[in-house]
């Protein structure tokens, strides 16, 4: 019984592991593919979606209003 137990803590660990994976520092920022807007800001739900798999993070230059900065990609899983 108890092998029981540590087999299924062990998978809840490997699961949270799992979710934990994802590049949440992107939140906020917009999406850009093939240098279209995609979506105007980021949700933590994106970063883990195959939808926006390599898909450019950018964010507003502050030193030039109408210029992007690219700031990562999202890497779906």
């Amino acid at each position: 019984m108890q092998n029981k137990i540590l087999i299924s803590k062990l998978r809840d660990n490997a699961e949270l592991a799992q979710a934990a994976y994802g590049y949440f520092d992107l939140v906020g920022k917009s999406i850009k593919k093939d240098n279209k807007m995609v979506k105007e800001a980021i949700t933590p739900t994106d970063i883990l979606d195959l939808t926006y798999n390599k898909h450019i993070a950018v964010k507003s230059n502050p030193h030039k209003p109408d210029d992007e900065i690219k700031v990562g990609k999202l890497d779906g899983d």
